[in-house]
């Protein structure tokens, strides 16, 4: 799979240049790039400059005290989703979503193991109750059955 982008980074500067004199339907068109792609080269721009622009010749590795951070300040951010990833230094709103969503998976798996052992503590604790009242009506049968008779 090729990272090699189709403009380079000058390119897409002079393409989010020339919104100043055309609306971004009509720069979509003529380059044939989506309004959408425009929007975030615009939001790159803005925020990380022309390095922003640049395609990525190899993918970044993050550590996870980083990602976990990241989706920590977004959950209490009122950004959007694009636009913060891209304010930390990301190139897409793609890779926060899936640490989101990893976060939040292992934070699910994470409350079922608290959940089921509650539950299994529930259990053995009901269980163990019952022995003893068992326990206790067999003694207290045992010991009636054990007085002598008045006869």
């Amino acid at each position: 799979m090729s990272r090699k982008s189709k403009y380079s980074a000058e390119q897409k500067l002079a393409i989010l240049n020339e919104l100043t004199r055309s609306n971004i339907s009509e720069v979509a068109k003529k380059y044939a790039v989506g309004k959408k792609t425009i929007r975030t080269w615009g939001y790159l721009y803005e925020y990380q400059g022309i390095d922003g622009l640049r395609s990525a010749h190899n993918n970044h590795r993050y550590s996870k005290e980083f990602k976990l951070s990241l989706v920590q300040q977004y959950q209490k951010s009122d950004e959007s989703l694009e636009i913060f990833a891209i304010k930390h230094g990301l190139k897409s709103k793609t890779q926060l979503s899936d640490w989101i969503m990893q976060y939040n998976e292992s934070k699910l798996k994470a409350e079922n193991r608290l959940l089921r052992a509650q539950l299994l503590r529930k259990e053995m604790e009901e269980a163990y109750a019952k022995k003893v009242m068992e326990i206790r009506d067999r003694e207290g049968n045992d010991s009636s059955n054990n007085k002598p008779s008045k006869n």
